[in-house]
């Protein structure tokens, strides 16, 4: 009696393995087939997605928020790129966070900026805000001119006079591909 307990106990063991490899091998068959649907249906958004979002007016438009404390360098070479962006929408807004060297007085130079008689509501706490302004050839760039804050400050000053729901913030010194905003929405 102990050999056919011995028999029967072997062949469940066995059945239970054979059960357990069967069951983990639909499991990685499953993952498999999941991973290259997904990156089938990655690689269609590719082509075809980001050509109808950059057209449909229904896009949602986006905020770029950049800090600057001290970029005359790279300021304008950053917002030429920033502006030449392929999105339906969106609108740039630089914060000179109390720069010491010359990056308010190229900006007001080089895009034309003029005083923005507009009411921003405030929703964060931050340093004093001198100035905003509007470029004339850019009616999509804002310039605030904030007393010195750091990094945080100046990105919470520019979040309060973004006008629009999704807000993407960027250091002065990045450079974008043209299609960046659409990859990231």
């Amino acid at each position: 009696m102990n050999i056919n307990l011995m028999i029967v106990l072997d062949i469940l063991i066995r059945i239970i393995l054979i059960y357990f490899i069967m069951m983990h091998g639909i499991y990685f068959l499953l993952i498999m087939l999941g991973a290259l649907e997904q990156k089938k249906y990655h690689q269609g958004i590719q082509f075809r997605e980001f050509k109808r979002i950059s057209e449909s007016p229904l896009t949602t438009p986006v905020s770029i928020v950049i800090s600057a404390y001290n970029e005359e360098k790279v300021i304008v070479d950053t917002l030429l790129n920033v502006l030449q962006l392929r999105y339906p929408k969106f609108e740039v807004v630089v914060v000179n966070d109390g720069s010491e060297d010359m990056t308010l007085p190229l900006l007001m130079d080089y895009f034309k900026l003029q005083p923005l008689d507009k009411v921003f509501k405030k929703h964060l706490e931050t340093k004093p805000v001198r100035a905003v302004y509007q470029s004339r050839d850019y009616p999509n760039l804002i310039v605030v001119d904030k007393e010195n804050g750091r990094r945080a400050d100046a990105n919470n000053a520019g979040a309060d006079h973004a006008r629009y729901p999704i807000i993407c913030q960027i250091d002065a010194d990045c450079v974008l591909e043209q299609d960046a905003l659409l990859y990231m929405i």
